[in-house]
């Protein structure tokens, strides 16, 4: 859940979202170019003025920036670094571009059509394994494109229903069906229970929620850019996930599937290397 914050400070933040769109804000210190914008991707550079410096860069969705402002957010997200500082080694996150020096150029995928995103680019102190939040704090705001809806397919009520419980670790949960060879239809949710309806923004975009079907005539599965989604309990430990999603070929999948809420015991799991540490790749962080 969303903290609660303050209705005039959101007015006033609400108001510096709008009228300084497309415009760097905060600290000139870094230079933020974004630029190639369509509906799911776009292209980031992020150069700070002193190559030396440590520092994060990430995307927020524009409504969390509105709500809580870029010092919050950097703050937030520059405690996550250094927890997993404490867990990993401040080197480790260095290796694997979770904390950054000099320039960043690089494409973020899986975003969601005509969205509203806020990139800002904070400055870390390092010493040692301790990650800390600097002064320097730079952010600037775009929108993407509305995507092409060039389809629509019903894959109907799908079998093979899973579950993959990790709400203890970051606030999510995985419900799919598949049956392997003609279907895969996964979403990872942001939510403690399996009752309510959901959009793209309650889902983890960038990797695993996705649509896979024999008849896409491609290997790898594509990215849910939008959706609507209803989960309903059944009784005893199930839920339906119905719904639709759009796709990043720009075509609305339509399904039904009922899913256990209870982890198999020794199933294999989709995200099984959730929480290892991989080289990190820009990704909207979700307050």
């Amino acid at each position: 859940m969303k903290k609660i914050f303050s209705i005039v400070a959101a007015a006033l933040v609400a108001f510096s979202f709008v009228s300084c769109n497309n415009e760097q804000t905060g600290s000139s210190f870094f230079k933020l170019t974004v630029s190639n914008i369509e509906a799911t991707t776009v292209d980031v550079e992020v150069v700070p003025a002193d190559t030396t410096v440590y520092y994060g860069a990430t995307l927020f969705y524009g409504d969390d920036f509105a709500k809580y402002g870029a010092d919050t957010l950097a703050a937030d997200y520059a405690a996550q670094l250094a927890t997993l500082a404490q867990k990993y080694g401040a080197s480790a996150l260095i290796q694997h571009g979770y904390i950054l020096q000099g320039k960043l150029s690089s494409p973020a995928e899986g975003l969601s059509p005509k969205t509203e995103y806020a990139l800002i680019a904070f400055q870390l102190n390092v010493n040692g394994d301790v990650v800390t939040l600097g002064k320097e704090i730079s952010y600037k705001t775009f929108k993407t494109k509305d995507i092409e809806i060039k389809g629509e397919v019903d894959l109907g009520v799908l079998q093979g229903g899973g579950f993959e419980d990790y709400r203890s670790e970051d606030g999510s949960y995985i419900a799919y069906a598949t049956d392997m060879a003609t279907y895969d239809v996964t979403f990872n949710i942001y939510d403690d229970d399996f009752s309510g309806d959901y959009t793209e923004a309650d889902l983890e975009t960038s990797e695993y929620s996705f649509i896979w079907t024999k008849d896409m005539n491609v290997a790898d599965p594509l990215l849910i850019v939008k959706a609507e989604l209803k989960n309903v309990p059944g009784n005893g430990n199930n839920a339906n996930l119905s719904g639709w999603a759009i796709a990043t070929d720009g075509i609305k999948y339509k399904f039904s599937f009922d899913y256990p809420t209870v982890e198999a015991a020794a199933a294999p799991k989709k995200a099984a290397a959730k929480n290892a540490l991989k080289p990190a790749t820009l990704k909207v962080v979700r307050k």
